[in-house]
This record gives C-alpha cells, sequence and structure tokens, in this order.
C-alpha cells in the first residue's frame, strides 16, 4: 500500500523531513512544496521511502505525536519535475 504525504516545509537545521508515526504504516510517496522567493520549488522531485525504512530512523514527540525524522538524502528519488 502506497499513500501520499505533502510536507509543507522540511527541517532546515537537519536537512530532514518529520513523518508522523500514524503515517509510518505504508510505504510513503513524498512531495517537499516549500517553495523559494522565487517561487520556485526548493525540492521539485517526487520522493518515496519504504514503511519498513522509516521505523528505523530516531524520532522526538511534538505535541504528543511520535515523530520520525528521515535525511531527505535518504529518500529515493521516483520523480524528477
Amino acid at each position: 500500500m502506497k499513500n501520499k504525504l505533502r510536507i509543507k516545509e522540511p527541517i532546515w537545521i537537519s536537512h530532514s523531513i518529520g513523518i508522523a508515526a500514524k503515517r509510518a504504516f505504508a510505504d510513503l510517496e513524498i512531495e517537499i512544496m516549500y517553495k523559494d522567493k522565487y517561487h520556485n520549488r526548493v525540492f521539485p522531485a517526487t520522493y518515496f521511502i519504504k514503511a519498513e525504512k522509516i521505523i528505523t530512523y530516531p524520532y522526538r514527540y511534538i505535541g504528543g505525536n511520535r515523530i520520525y525524522i528521515v535525511p531527505i538524502n535518504d529518500l529515493t528519488i521516483i520523480r524528477e519535475e
């Protein structure tokens, strides 16, 4: 099962994204929607990660929710835009 996930903005300090534990049950197709001041997407590709790999990353709790911190470089590019 593959789900789509749109990330508004990456975690800049660690060059990663946060994935909630409730989303880690399925393979994810990920788009990072953040745009620079010229309205160009900074990460214009579509990425993929398997559910089994998500839960291997460190996590932190934010607002009572477990968030896995996944480096963008560890995501597989499936489509360049």
